[in-house]
This record gives C-alpha cells, sequence and structure tokens, in this order.
C-alpha cells in the first residue's frame, strides 16, 4: 500500500486547531473544528501535546476537558 502523505496534514491541522484554543475545549469541540479528522486521529495529537507539556487535561471522562498549559 502507498502512502499518500495525507495523515501528516491532517496531524498537523489537529495540532494547530488545538494550540489557536483560547479557552479550555472538549474533544467534541475539536471533532467539530477539524471534521476532515478522525477522533482517533484527535485523540493521538492531544496525547502527543500532552506529553510535550503543551496542553495538560482537566477531568475525566466525558467531563473532561483541555487546556493550553502555560
Amino acid at each position: 500500500m502507498k502512502s499518500t502523505g495525507v495523515r501528516p496534514a491532517k496531524s498537523e491541522l489537529v495540532r494547530r486547531t488545538v494550540l489557536e484554543q483560547l479557552d479550555r475545549f472538549t474533544l467534541a469541540d475539536l471533532v467539530q473544528q477539524a471534521p476532515a479528522a478522525s477522533p482517533q486521529l484527535i485523540k493521538k495529537v492531544l496525547g502527543e501535546l500532552k506529553r510535550d507539556g503543551k496542553i495538560r487535561l482537566t477531568g475525566r471522562g466525558r467531563g473532561a476537558s483541555w487546556e493550553i498549559a502555560t
């Protein structure tokens, strides 16, 4: 199977969308703002940004929200 290079572009779109957030946001917010990306891809990018210390998770489950780390 040949890679088309589409995935990195979507990952970068999600990354930029996350880092442009001004207030707390949820996974559902990001799904609406980046409809081209799957929820699984959004979760992957959120995990990478969390690991890098750029964002932090508040709460758990459906009530969980994210915020930019200051």
